[in-house]
């Protein structure tokens, strides 16, 4: 089996098995729903694991950012959801050290390194996506969509320097846009996920919180899973290849610290997700989160590693209640991070993520290259 087939099946086959709750409804007398699921896949010597998966098809108004103070998720596509995932399981492994032997993250020895953890270099990185990423790598598919869904008469002009939002002027190529949604949808300013995979070339999957901590050096991507059917050779060389829209990153972006830009390799998958979107079928509003617990290892139960989310927190809850904060939010993460540099509890989501200054560089020099990556409003706050 070639490599994508068995990241693809790697990772639905962890979907299938974990329990219904989340998941998509499959029925026989009313509309079925369908969603998107990516995950992570490590492969080391003994073999592969799905470390971290989710489903999702939504992003937050930029409204709801400016009072989310770090508790609600403001872009819950699959795919980065899947990424946040990833980075809480890695801080869930380094909570288990030493007592568990992790087969993908160590403490490192060396005092003079502004890093306390590392993955071993032996390990690679793969992420399946059910679909191709929204935003630059399939505007080809616009094409094959109806009139609604490509934006065909566009209500505002392009602006110079500023992004693109969603599927308006899907026919320019190489901009950054904003999360897809329906046209009459409120704004977000959150960008497309072919834009946020962009940026992972250059800073790698660690969070912004996570990369104070753990160094990126061997958290690159290696390859991207996607369907056969959505694959665009054109759309992923310009989106994600070294000659494409990114070309002066591997040209121009000089080395800060231990970054430097890793492109990954896209291959095409037939293996099909069974939730696919279909003409019949209608959005799941429910997303699925589960990340790959040494703890829970033996028992084989999820309920620990598992959360099912609505609007940005876990179901059940009022948005704006500051109940039900996801362990993957702003909060979450940023709160897992700091109890292993005590000296910044008293310090602001902002302020450390800029303690990573080589991390802040490397994205300017994104921003530099796209030319049109207009920040989201700001979600600052206090623990």
């Amino acid at each position: 089996m070639v490599l994508a087939d068995r990241v693809a099946q790697c990772v639905i086959e962890t979907f299938l098995k974990l329990p219904p709750k989340g998941k998509p409804v499959k029925s026989s007398n009313r509309p079925s729903e369908w969603t998107i699921l990516a995950g992570i896949v490590l492969e080391s010597a003994q073999g592969m694991e799905c470390v971290a998966l989710a489903t999702g098809l939504k992003a937050s108004p930029d409204a709801i950012v400016k009072i989310s103070n770090g508790n609600i998720l403001h872009d819950s596509h699959a795919e980065i959801l899947a990424i946040r995932t990833f980075n809480h399981f890695l801080l869930n492994e380094i909570s288990q050290l030493p007592t568990h032997h992790s087969k993908y993250i160590q403490a490192i020895e060396n005092p003079a390194s502004s890093y306390l953890f590392e993955g071993f270099s032996n390990v690679k990185i793969h992420m399946y996506i059910s679909a191709a990423p929204c935003g630059d790598a399939s505007l080809s598919l616009l094409s094959d969509l109806n009139q609604d869904e490509r934006w065909t008469d566009p209500i505002e002009p392009v602006v110079p320097g500023g992004p693109l939002r969603g599927r308006e002027h899907f026919f320019h190529t190489g901009y950054v846009r904003t999360k897809p949604g329906r046209r009459d949808s409120p704004i977000t300013l959150s960008k497309s996920c072919s834009d946020k995979l962009a940026m992972k070339i250059a800073t790698s999957l660690l969070l912004g919180p996570t990369s104070t901590i753990i160094s990126p050096k061997n958290f690159y991507l290696s390859s991207l899973t996607i369907p056969e059917s959505e694959y665009r050779t054109s759309d992923i060389n310009r989106a994600f290849g070294p000659q494409g829209r990114l070309k002066g990153l591997q040209t121009q972006a000089p080395i800060h610290g231990t970054y430097s830009p890793h492109f990954f390799t896209v291959f095409p998958t037939k293996i099909t997700f069974p939730f696919q979107k279909s003409k019949e079928s209608k959005p799941c509003s429910q997303s699925l989160i589960y990340f790959l617990n040494a703890q829970e290892d033996k028992s084989g139960t999820f309920k620990k590693s598992s959360e099912v989310l609505f609007s940005g927190v876990k179901i059940g809850n009022k948005i704006l209640s500051g109940n039900g904060t996801s362990r993957i939010s702003r909060r979450g993460i940023f709160s897992d991070v700091v109890k292993y540099i005590p000296q910044h509890q008293n310090t602001s989501y902002l302020d450390f993520k800029n303690l990573n200054d080589d991390r802040r560089k490397m994205k300017q020099e994104v921003y530099k290259i796209l030319n049109n990556w207009t920040p989201t409003s700001d979600d600052d706050f206090k623990l």
